[in-house]
């Protein structure tokens, strides 16, 4: 299996991750590439600052992923022009979830196609679907990420490259899922209000998504070929810490500090 890393754009990440990670992603801070993550908690960093970045990663050969998830993005000509522009600074994949822009773009430009998590990939149909509109990479819904039978069907029946999200705590049946898969402007209230569930009930947190880093052999076995690490609004080290803790597989630290929730970086970064 790969690493799939979260980024904010600190070219120590792409220093500290050489031979570690397949590829970083994230977004810029502006309105064309539509993400479900609020754009006020993204990097602000220029086009000419991303392009720097992506040929430090290529020296180092790690890819880098741009984010356009939110399912309501729509390809209107300032957006085809943006995504020429991704094109033109070399940008190897870009994760989308609306089924009419993976269509345009599969057509148009070169990228590899991820399909996100917020295409809610929870069955057989939904993964067929996505794999023959043009996706090459299908992000399992979080949902899934404890049914290694669902898995090993998927990648039987689809033959594409899986990829879970292997650090959220979010419920599977979350009833703050739907506005935070639409990147609602209450996304962060949203976010509190599932924190304190399992605040208040400790016990949530073991029927979350969540997958230790001990525990990925499994999913290894069962035909994942990505392991997602979710965080790129979070600070540098805990981006690294992050990332080797699912590298070594060996992890006997706090997994509060490697969950990726808004109250997670607890200004440790030993």
């Amino acid at each position: 299996m790969q690493i799939s890393a979260p980024t904010n754009f600190d070219f120590n990440i792409i220093k500290k991750l050489k031979n570690i990670a397949h590829d970083t992603f994230g977004s810029l801070n502006n309105e064309y590439g539509e993400t479900i993550v609020p754009r006020y908690s993204l990097p602000i960093i220029s086009i000419q600052k991303l392009r720097e970045y992506i040929e430090y990663s290529h020296a180092a050969n790690i890819k880098f992923n741009y984010i356009m998830n939110h399912p309501d993005l729509i390809l209107d000509k300032s957006r085809i022009v943006f995504l020429d522009r991704l094109h033109k600074i070399n940008v190897d994949m870009v994760t989308v979830s609306n089924p009419a822009a993976i269509i345009f773009i599969k057509k148009n430009f070169p990228f590899e196609i991820c399909a996100s998590i917020t295409c809610r990939i929870d069955s057989l149909e939904r993964a067929l679907e996505y794999k023959n509109i043009g996706c090459d990479i299908l992000t399992l819904s979080y949902s899934k990420n404890n049914d290694i039978e669902f898995i090993n069907l998927i990648k039987k029946e689809t033959k594409a490259k899986i990829k879970v999200l292997v650090n959220n705590i979010c419920l599977s049946e979350c009833p703050y899922r739907e506005e935070y898969l639409r990147g609602s402007d209450f996304l962060e209230k949203c976010s509190l209000k599932c924190l304190k569930l399992k605040l208040n009930d400790v016990s949530l947190i073991r029927k979350t998504c969540f997958i230790h880093p001990n525990n990925t052999k499994e999913y290894e076995e069962a035909g994942v070929d990505f392991l997602k690490i979710g965080g790129r609004t979070k600070p540098t080290w805990w981006i690294i810490n992050c990332v080797m803790a699912y590298y070594k597989k060996n992890y006997k630290g706090n997994c509060f500090r490697i969950m990726n929730t808004i109250a997670s970086e607890n200004r440790y970064p030993a």
